[in-house]
């Protein structure tokens, strides 16, 4: 599914690159 393809992308990158800026997820 695209849903849970963009959601393990979005983690992989959140999770890749640290919260600099902040403000997309709390």
């Amino acid at each position: 599914g695209a849903r849970m393809r963009d959601m393990v992308v979005r983690i992989g990158a959140h999770l890749t690159s640290p919260p600099r800026h902040g403000g997309q997820s709390g």
